[in-house]
């Protein structure tokens, strides 16, 4: 048995995006004739101004099935609900720096609504979230991961609990709740008939162990490549190869691993760079 450290890159990011939106303010002259006038709806004070919302936007890391938490802040449009742009962020993707992350949703995918009831909000999409193979990844993991993005991402606003996703699947516009299997869930993860309001999931998140456990299953598995792409450039003295075929050589020189398990893993005073020990089996 045989232990090595390993250090690992940490996805601690900051997402910084800015949209220019343009707010016309009017006058409105209220004209009252023998004392009866209208009632007015009322007015939000936020709703005719941009401002900032802080959030954390979830991607997929590229080549393994875990989420990836971006803290965001972004500029709300005016006129725009928070919810909104944060969907809007999502569906768009990751910026193009961040290599590691892929898209979770369609590009296809439209929001068609958007209520909030309490600290439940009620999110109506387009039919296109119903096939798995408008994904990227194209099949049921990915689009369960689509709803776990979504969920996530909004359940990291302040207001909001939990999210009831709704699809439109009449094409007339009005959501409708659906099966969670029309949704990628297998049987056994959700036992209801219809899809209800879903609250933030921990366990698909890439913790430092998670990402550790990845690289190793990796290996284990000799899937090199996606191991390779797991590993920081430099870190602690300790430079990576600097392609893959160099890593693979190296890999395929030391032998197999044949088990490992995860001793403890962690991201010292809240640093970019993370470290964990790994207790292994190697045969030479």
């Amino acid at each position: 048995m045989n232990s090595k450290k390993f250090l690992f890159k940490a996805f601690s990011c900051l997402l910084i995006v800015c949209l220019l939106s343009t707010c016309l303010l009017g006058c409105v002259n209220l004209i009252r004739e023998d004392a009866v006038k209208d009632n007015l709806p009322p007015v939000k004070p936020a709703a005719g101004a941009a401002r900032e919302v802080e959030f954390s936007l979830h991607f997929k890391l590229r080549n393994d099935p875990l989420l990836v938490a971006l803290a965001s802040t972004v500029n709300v449009r005016a006129n725009e609900y928070p919810a909104a742009a944060v969907l809007r962020q999502l569906i768009e993707g990751p910026a193009a720096v961040y290599q590691d992350l892929s898209s979770v949703l369609p590009s296809t995918t439209q929001v068609l609504d958007i209520k909030q009831e309490r600290n439940i909000l009620f999110v109506t999409l387009n039919a296109v979230v119903l096939d798995p193979a408008n994904y990227p990844g194209g099949d049921k993991q990915a689009q369960r991961l689509g709803v776990y993005a979504i969920v996530n991402s909004l359940c990291s606003l302040e207001s909001v609990s939990s999210v009831q996703i709704m699809v439109d699947t009449s094409n007339t516009g009005q959501g409708s709740r659906v099966s969670p299997f029309q949704l990628g869930f297998e049987s056994g993860q959700i036992e209801t008939e219809f899809l209800g309001a879903l609250t933030a999931t921990e366990s698909v998140i890439a913790t430092p162990a998670r990402i550790v456990e990845c690289v190793f299953s990796h290996i284990v598995n000799e899937d090199y490549a996606k191991a390779y792409a797991l590993f920081a450039d430099h870190t602690g003295g300790t430079q990576k190869p600097a392609d893959y075929a160099a890593f693979e050589t190296e890999m395929l020189s030391i032998g197999q691993i044949e088990s490992f398990q995860v001793i403890n893993a962690s991201i010292p005073n809240a640093q970019t760079g993370g470290e964990a020990v790994v207790d292994f089996v190697w045969v030479a």
